[in-house]
């Protein structure tokens, strides 16, 4: 089975990423915005790990990895803010378009390196260096596209704040992929 941890997002800041995604789709032509496959909006998360496939006896084991983290409690609230509309690997050439995501007290990251380390004694390595992101659309393969114009964009403030983090699975079929929650780790 495909897995990842994430975090997952409220409907409220779904609803809000959404509206944020139709001011970005507002400014394109038509062109570059049928050049972009869109992210539907119960699928907004940020990725903090990618595993990748599992076998079903590694899968307990990852639970219970993963359950050890914050044991003491160091976490209560993380508290993200909308930083740019960015692109992955940049705005010249993109292939991934996201919103960029900061955390001020930097908790996302020593969270994340515990995730890294419970992982690491499962075996996995992390496919890419860790960025917070969400993901908003993704350029269709055979397009390529310049989104420049993006750096001026003036976007609305995007502030929530997320107090648990989940092992998902993710199954992938004709009509794209699917989200289902393998276990949800709280952090307070």
């Amino acid at each position: 089975m495909r897995t990842f941890i994430s975090i997952n997002l409220s409907e409220e800041t779904k609803r809000k990423i959404f509206e944020i995604q139709n001011e970005i789709k507002f400014h394109f032509d038509d062109d570059t915005k049928y050049s972009i496959r869109w992210e539907d909006s119960d699928k907004f998360h940020i990725t903090l790990f990618f595993l990748g496939d599992v076998i079903d006896k590694q899968v307990d084991i990852i639970k219970n990895e993963l359950s050890l983290i914050n044991e003491d409690k160091i976490y209560k609230v993380i508290n993200f803010k909308n930083k740019s509309i960015n692109a992955f690997p940049n705005l010249k050439n993109p292939r991934v378009l996201i919103i960029d995501l900061e955390n001020e007290d930097r908790q996302i990251y020593r969270l994340y390196e515990e995730i890294y380390s419970a992982l690491g004694k499962c075996g996995f390595e992390p496919d890419k260096k860790f960025h917070p992101h969400i993901t908003l659309g993704r350029v269709k393969r055979d397009r390529n596209i310049k989104l420049k114009n993006l750096e001026q964009l003036n976007i609305p403030v995007l502030e929530f704040n997320v107090n648990e983090f989940y092992f998902m699975e993710s199954k992938i079929d004709s009509t794209g992929s699917t989200y289902k929650t393998l276990k949800r780790f709280d952090l307070h």
